[in-house]
């Protein structure tokens, strides 16, 4: 695909999902195609890189990622049949700093403002605690876990003020929200 047909599919996405079942099969249908096609996807991804540096986005691309996350697309993006569970989603996203702290893109990709399709795991319900445990061990240090588990009252029946924990971690106020500042 070129980049025409890149932005005339964004713009039919913006102004008719929703209006008509053939149309959003149509859109989904290219979607997927695009996302199995190495180089296609490759050059959409480039093309949203660029063109939402230019061009107001905004609205296209979260009717894109919309569509993308609906269970019926992301079962054919996925080669999912409809009798098996989604153990997975795919997500289109803009690299960023929460997911280059958790490894997923690189710092460049960050500076580059690039977009990446990622494939994360769904969380079973029985492992959902655990796995957010997890989470919380490969993302923070040490110390900003103690930190969030005292504010959030995480293993006790009560949280800590900010200044309680600043004083508890013999640290100033400032620093303790500053360690706070992604999760609220």
């Amino acid at each position: 695909m070129n980049d025409q047909e890149f932005k005339s599919l964004h713009k039919k996405i913006a102004i008719n999902l929703g209006e008509s079942n053939k149309n959003a099969e149509t859109f989904v249908a290219q979607l997927v195609s695009i996302y199995h096609n190495d180089i296609d996807c490759q050059n959409y991804l480039n093309w949203l890189k660029i063109n939402t540096r230019i061009l107001d986005m905004a609205q296209e691309v979260k009717s894109v990622q919309n569509s993308i996350n609906q269970a019926p697309v992301q079962r054919q993006m996925l080669r999912v049949p409809n009798q098996e569970k989604l153990t997975q989603r795919i997500r289109l996203m803009r690299a960023n700093l929460p997911l280059y702290r958790r490894g997923i893109v690189t710092l460049d990709q960050v500076k580059k403002k690039e977009y990446i399709f990622h494939i994360e795991n769904l969380p079973s319900k029985k492992n959902s605690l655990e796995d957010s445990s997890n989470d919380l061990n490969s993302v923070l240090t040490s110390k900003e876990k103690l930190v969030v588990y005292l504010y959030f009252g995480f293993h006790t029946d009560d949280s800590k003020s900010i200044m309680q924990i600043a004083a508890f971690m013999g640290v100033s106020s400032t620093d303790v929200q500053q360690m706070l500042k992604d999760f609220k």
